[in-house]
């Protein structure tokens, strides 16, 4: 009897068996909403796709926030000063 029947053909040895061990009856997709099936189950995303959830997105904004003042670096002087001497350089 197959157990990890509704994964990919591809997916390696060590992902199945930790699926069978467990009793997981789905895959596990990725937290940022892309669908794509997780490697590793115990991972909430797929490698680099931790940014692109919204909850992670909204924490960094009021992080900025609450340091800067700002919701985006780019609305810093500081950094709009670099810009300009940066395009000045060039």
């Amino acid at each position: 009897m197959d157990f990890t029947h509704f994964l990919p053909e591809e997916t390696p040895f060590k992902v199945r068996f930790h699926y069978a061990v467990t009793g997981m009856s789905e895959p596990k997709k990725c937290g940022c909403g892309c669908g794509e099936i997780l490697a590793n189950p115990k991972s909430e995303f797929i490698s680099g796709h931790g940014n692109r959830s919204a909850i992670v997105k909204e924490r960094k904004k009021q992080a900025f926030l609450d340091r800067h003042g700002v919701e985006n670096p780019s609305q810093l002087q500081s950094v709009k000063d670099a810009k300009k001497a940066t395009s000045m350089e060039r």
